[in-house]
């Protein structure tokens, strides 16, 4: 008896959740087909790449071991954070959406850091954002001279400081730990 009215329930629910789920995806490939695949692959990147910053600066502010790395773990929520929501407001005007989740391979990225802990969590996040942002200056660098979409090109352009500053600074930590 329990077993159908669960069923039940499930079934309704998914009839009630179902169109809205159908409708969002149909909104943002709106947008999505406007953009080149570099356009689009920039986004996607960027989105589930500081979705990745802010998660793993909160679980190293959490559990890493030294001042240093959590100040910089802090620096990440909350510039990431704030870049996260520029990116946010820039989708919006694109008619996208950014994912609030995420995917598979930045998850296992997450899960992985997590499982570390002390000075071995420290070094890993430390390489971790030194090769992230490196990444991240190359592709902003890329997307403000050739993106075709001017508003993720004006993005881009924007916030390359900030990532500068952050490869200098992840760079600077990260020789500091390897000298202990």
């Amino acid at each position: 008896m329990i077993r159908a009215i669960l069923c039940v329930t499930l079934l309704s629910t998914a009839a009630l959740v179902a169109p809205a789920a159908v409708a969002a995806p149909q909104d943002s490939d709106v947008g999505a087909s406007q953009l080149n695949k570099e356009d689009r692959d920039f986004f996607d990147d960027v989105s589930q790449g500081g979705l990745l910053e802010v998660k793993l600066g909160q679980l190293v502010a959490k559990q890493g071991s030294s001042d240093e790395v959590k100040h910089f773990a802090q620096r990440m929520i909350d510039d990431h954070g704030k870049l996260n929501t520029r990116l946010a407001d820039a989708a919006r005007q694109m008619g996208l959406s950014v994912p609030p989740d995420l995917d598979k391979k930045h998850q296992e990225k997450l899960d992985k850091m997590a499982q570390l802990s002390g000075i071995k969590l420290d070094q890993e996040y430390m390489s971790a954002m030194v090769s992230d942002h490196k990444d991240d200056v190359k592709a902003f660098e890329k997307e403000s001279k050739d993106g075709k979409d001017p508003t993720l090109r004006a993005f881009a352009a924007s916030n390359l400081p900030a990532l500068n500053e952050h490869l200098n600074m992840a760079r600077q930590i990260q020789d500091h730990l390897n000298k202990k």
